[in-house]
């Protein structure tokens, strides 16, 4: 009788054994499910600010996106102004920033939205340049290669004359509706064309790793005459 008893246990072990291992493969299985995946946060860029590059004249500003001249140390490349805007041409009367004001703040109505400049360009030793300017201290970095100006048109527009946006001026009320590029030092290691990008944000998700991502930007290409 005790034989038929052990041998029911060890029979009744064996099976629960088996049962277990099959359980223990069934929750290996088991198929992974949405709500078992991490969540993941997906960009989405709701910027509605149109931005371009334009050339100023004659009370006109003309929309370019190509631009061709020599780099002359002691000689500017030349100054583009920057509107919210996607038209070829756009007519002022007095002066653009009024223009500029009007138009920016007709999206910008939380005072959120912040503008951007980016320069890319190559030396003669293979080195890439990735430059990017929030305020005038951003200016600096590169100089002896390309020199950087910053204006706030609308600030000084009742100015007859104004001069750059400095460090200490520069606030969260600054508009920095143009640029002024002229040859640093050493513009003869400059090798490539370059490329200027203005840009419109209003967070840090805009950039990824560094770099703008968002839709509202326009690319002027500044071709190296030889």
């Amino acid at each position: 009788m005790k034989k038929y008893i052990l041998l029911i246990i060890i029979i009744a072990v064996f099976i629960t054994g088996c049962a277990n291992k099959t359980k223990e493969k069934q929750e290996e299985k088991k198929p992974i499910t949405t709500e078992d995946a991490p969540i993941v946060e997906q960009y989405v860029d709701d910027n509605k600010m149109p931005i371009s590059i334009y050339e100023d004249g004659d009370y006109i500003l003309t929309r370019v996106n190509k631009y061709k001249t020599r780099f002359t140390l002691g000689k500017d490349i030349s100054v583009f102004v920057v509107y919210p805007s996607t038209a070829k041409q756009i007519k002022y009367t007095n002066r653009f920033a009024d223009g500029f004001y009007k138009e920016w703040n007709k999206i910008n109505t939380d005072n959120t939205y912040k503008m951007g400049y980016h320069l890319a360009y190559s030396l003669e030793d293979g080195t890439q340049i990735s430059h990017y300017i929030f305020k005038p201290q951003d200016t600096m970095k590169y100089k002896k290669y390309i020199k950087i100006y910053l204006y706030d048109d609308y600030t000084h527009r009742n100015d007859s004359w104004y001069s750059h946006v400095t460090n200490e001026e520069y606030n969260d009320n600054t508009y920095l509706t143009s640029i002024k590029l002229t040859p640093g030092t050493e513009i003869s290691k400059v090798t490539s064309n370059v490329e200027l990008m203005a840009f419109t944000y209003n967070g840090k998700d805009d950039f990824e790793n560094g770099e703008y991502r968002g839709i509202s930007k326009d690319i002027l290409l500044i071709e190296q005459q030889r």
